[in-house]
């Protein structure tokens, strides 16, 4: 992690710690203003323009009666909130599984879910326009740092094996994170990783930028043969 960055959590609250919260302290100014077991709640100000907002860090129970301390909690946060304030995290209300998709059908379909954010009125006139945009291999170090934090009560269990044991544990989550196989557009099962590249690149060209030479449409005259409304 870099030396300018801040790191907090809500371990007070959580035995778990399931909230952390990083930033740049060259650039923000943090003040804690609410700690709970289900969201961190700050005053963030940037140090160059003054500007001033509030942010709420949310990581919701899956169990109604949990979760309606979490509403209650922000209820509470809502009485005091004067100025732009955005809450994101993962809420974990019941619904839909995934929050996102490429709206594409069939095989062709991408689905993914995504932490939710909300902004009241004060910070959508602000900064209603903000597009987030991830640095990937920035958030993958970023996770390994976090992940040494969290491993080290089970460190301090272990002794002098706690490099072996942090290895190990790196080796499994990155393993994760690879893909071994994958089955072509044509049906063909990939495993070479040079294959496995290529295919994906192939799929994702062919999302971007096709011509259709005829769109679909609606046929009138079969919505003529349906009920309709007379002038009546």
């Amino acid at each position: 992690m870099s030396p300018n960055w801040g790191l907090q959590n809500n371990y007070h609250s959580a035995s778990n710690g399931r909230i952390w919260m990083l930033w740049d302290t060259s650039i923000y100014i943090l003040d804690k203003l609410r700690e709970d077991t289900q969201l961190l709640h700050y005053q963030i100000t940037m140090k160059s323009t003054g500007i001033t907002c509030v942010l709420t860090v949310i990581y919701g129970y899956n169990t109604c009666e949990q979760m309606r301390t979490l509403w209650d909690a922000l209820k509470e946060i809502a009485q005091g909130v004067t100025i732009p304030w955005l809450i994101c995290g993962y809420f974990n209300v019941k619904g839909e599984c995934y929050t996102w998709t490429n709206k594409q059908q069939s095989s062709d379909r991408i689905c993914s879910r995504l932490d939710r954010a909300f902004g009241n009125h004060d910070w959508m006139m602000q900064w209603g326009h903000v597009v987030m945009e991830y640095d990937l291999e920035k958030w993958s170090l970023i996770e390994e740092s976090i992940m040494r934090h969290k491993l080290r009560v089970k460190w301090i269990q272990l002794g002098d094996s706690k490099t072996k044991y942090f290895s190990v544990v790196v080796k499994e989550r990155n393993q994760k994170k690879h893909i071994r196989e994958i089955t072509s557009l044509n049906g063909v099962k990939l495993i070479e990783p040079k294959d496995i590249q290529d295919e994906i690149v192939k799929f994702y060209k062919s999302l971007m930028g096709s011509i259709f030479q005829r769109l679909p449409a609606i046929n009138r005259l079969n919505m003529k043969r349906g009920p309709t409304l007379s002038q009546q």
